[in-house]
C-alpha cells in the first residue's frame, strides 16, 4: 500500500538486506550422539546493539541489568523440532535490558535448555564487551543453574541471580544452615 509522506525502500530491497543478516545454523554433537542446530545471528545481533548504542538506548560503561531466559516458541515450519512442552517449534534465548531485547539466539525446540548455554552466553557477553558496556545485574531462572553456565557469567558482571532448582537435597541444605546458625531467641 502507498503512504504519501512515507518513503520506504522496495519489497526487493528489504528482502535483499535480510538475507544479508541470515547466517547458517552451526551445529552441536551431544555426549550421545544426537545434534543440535543452533543460529547464533551475529550480524543480526550486532545491528541491534549497534542500533540501540548509535539512538542512545544503550551507553558505554553504563551498569545494566540483563535478564535471561529462553522462549518455546510453536511453529509448523519444516525445521520445526519437537519440544518438551509437546509442539513443533523453537528455542531461542532471549537477553533483555528494560524493556528492550538485547540479543536473541535460537536452537531447536529439542535441545535441552543447559546446552552450549554457556557457549551462548560468552557471546553475548563478547559482544557487549566489544560495544564497551557493561553490566551490573544477570538474572535467569533454574535453567542456567549449572556449574559451567554460573562460571561463565560471573565472569562478566558485577552480581548475578540464577534460581535454583527445587530438589530435596538443597532443602535438606537450606533446613541444616538454619538449625546450624539459629541463634535462641
Amino acid at each position: 500500500m502507498y503512504h504519501p509522506t512515507l518513503r520506504t525502500c522496495s519489497s526487493d530491497t528489504i528482502l535483499r538486506a535480510i538475507r544479508e543478516l541470515t547466517q547458517e545454523n552451526i551445529t552441536y554433537t551431544s555426549d550421545q550422539g544426537k545434534t543440535y542446530g543452533f543460529n547464533t545471528a551475529d550480524k543480526l545481533n550486532t545491528l541491534l546493539i549497534n542500533a540501540l548504542v548509535s539512538t542512545g538506548e544503550l551507553k558505554e560503561e553504563d551498569g545494566y541489568d540483563v535478564d535471561f531466559d529462553h522462549q518455546f516458541l510453536d511453529a509448523e515450519k519444516y525445521d520445526a523440532k519437537p519440544t518438551y512442552k509437546k509442539f513443533l517449534g523453537y528455542r531461542p534465548g532471549v537477553y533483555v535490558i528494560g524493556d528492550m531485547i538485547v540479543y536473541v539466539e535460537n536452537s531447536d525446540g529439542n535441545t535441552n535448555v543447559r546446552f552450549h548455554q554457556a557457549d551462548t552466553h560468552k557471546r553475548f557477553f563478547s559482544l557487549l564487551d566489544s560495544k564497551n558496556i557493561r553490566v551490573n545485574r544477570f538474572r535467569a531462572d533454574c535453567g542456567s543453574c549449572s556449574k559451567e553456565i554460573v562460571s561463565e557469567i560471573e565472569k562478566h558482571c558485577r552480581h548475578f541471580y540464577i534460581r535454583a532448582n527445587r530438589c530435596s537435597s538443597l532443602y535438606n541444605v537450606d533446613t541444616q544452615f538454619l538449625q546450624d546458625h539459629h541463634e535462641p531467641a
